[in-house]
């Protein structure tokens, strides 16, 4: 599945439309998506998921200030709901209303990164259940590609750089005399990535 245009990099190598460096560009873009999958640890394949955690108490107290941050299991995320509660059987359908506090107008949300921030709520001895949509839709009109729309553009960048990286070798570019600086296309693309990673220490986990 794709994660940006491969015209976008056919162009900016300089190429016109030709069958070699159209494969080549797409099987690039193509190997680009596990890797930036696997760097960022989530899928970008959209689904809905509900995710359920424990907090014994804030990982954070400090006089009357308090935060409780939560990582989720995956990335580019749209909130659908936050509860809390004492007890499992709370958030039941079966459940009258009441029984749990819905919390999701007082969070914030970093939604690239996948991680719920919570500084209203002390949360002690108490479940919290996320609900959320993860990743993007696929093209309506190409369904080897994500709907580029839905992409965020630092995501799209990061894609193409590293499918260039992955093309430096590939001998449609080299006949042509172009010579990719490998280097400087890794430091474009570990500075794009790097302030994505969803390394959050003191995230609460699922369970």
């Amino acid at each position: 599945m794709l994660l940006a245009s491969m015209t976008d990099i056919r162009e900016r190598l300089g190429f016109d439309d030709m069958t070699d460096i159209n494969f080549a560009a797409t099987m690039a873009l193509d190997a680009a998506t596990p890797q930036i999958e696997a760097m960022l640890n989530t899928s970008f394949t959209q689904g809905s998921c509900v995710e359920t955690f424990f907090v014994e108490k804030p990982p954070y107290m400090n006089r009357q200030a308090f935060r409780t941050k939560f990582r989720l299991n995956n990335g580019f995320v749209t909130l659908t709901s936050v509860k809390s509660a004492y007890e499992l059987a709370a958030f039941s359908e079966q459940t009258p209303n009441g029984s749990f506090k819905d919390v999701t107008g007082t969070v914030i949300v970093d939604t690239d990164r996948g991680i719920v921030d919570d500084i209203n709520n002390r949360y002690t001895l108490q479940y919290v259940q996320i609900a959320y949509t993860a990743g993007f839709p696929v093209d309506g009109v190409n369904a080897d590609s994500y709907d580029l729309t839905a992409i965020p553009d630092w995501l799209q960048q990061a894609a193409k750089l590293r499918a260039m990286i992955g093309m430096a070798d590939d001998a449609a570019v080299s006949e042509a005399g172009i010579k990719l600086d490998t280097k400087m296309l890794w430091a474009q693309f570990n500075a794009l990535v790097s302030r994505k990673m969803r390394y959050c220490p003191t995230g609460r986990m699922p369970l």
